[in-house]
């Protein structure tokens, strides 16, 4: 059930976060479930295609920020040291306050926790299988901390272009993905065309196939 709370919040947001330009809607294929891939752009990715997209998703996130007992370290680290600009011990009193609203937002939009252990992986790919089967989309942030391909883009993890495969293997249907490039200085969203899977293809290549594509129509939606 949708907590009447979080839902206000996030009405908030839109009230502080001007509407971005949204370029592309007319690439996107209604009738089925897709995953879309996009840039990170620190918080600010994530944060605006949950209030702007037009698009009903559910997003994948590290699964610190679903953990009550890991979220306040993590963000602490990762956002309000670096983005706020908050020191000790003030950090650690805003990532305190923050921790419980982020956990219970990121249950109230039905988050997937990603996993770094390989053994629990399979935790976030049955998931995932399992709302695509419910006819949603997937959203996920592939960018590898720290390995940059080109400045503001980071070199992808691959794993995700397996969803694609799992699917067909189990539904014999296809899963389409979508680029979606965060520009934060023109306050844009564009997404590009699809990338469809195609299981005829050797999936090694296939995979490589896929990020290539994925990342040089992110790149032009940057530029």
């Amino acid at each position: 059930m949708k907590n009447p709370g979080f839902k206000l919040l996030l009405w908030l947001m839109r009230r502080f976060l001007k509407k971005p330009e949204i370029i592309g809607m007319e690439n996107v294929d209604t009738g089925m479930p897709a995953i879309f891939i996009s840039n990170h752009a620190s918080y600010f990715g994530p944060l605006i295609l949950q209030l702007y997209l037009d698009v009903d998703f559910v997003p994948w996130v590290i699964y610190e920020i679903t953990d009550p007992k890991l979220c306040k370290d993590y963000l602490r680290i990762d956002f309000v040291e670096p983005v706020l600009g908050l020191k000790h011990p003030f950090s650690n009193l805003a990532a305190w306050i923050i921790s419980p609203v982020c956990v219970g937002l990121m249950k109230h939009i039905g988050a997937i926790p990603v996993f770094h252990d390989s053994r629990r992986i399979m935790e976030t790919v049955d998931r995932t299988i399992n709302e695509l089967e419910k006819g949603k989309n997937i959203l996920i942030f592939p960018e590898s901390p720290g390995e940059y391909l080109n400045d503001p883009l980071r070199r992808f993890n691959t794993g995700f272009v397996n969803l694609a495969r799992t699917f067909y293997q189990k539904h014999s249907k296809l899963v389409n993905f979508y680029p979606v490039s965060v520009n934060k200085k023109r306050n844009q969203i564009t997404i590009g065309n699809k990338v469809p899977y195609n299981p005829d293809n050797l999936f090694p290549l296939e995979k490589k196939r896929i990020i290539n594509e994925l990342t040089e129509k992110i790149m032009e939606g940057l530029f």
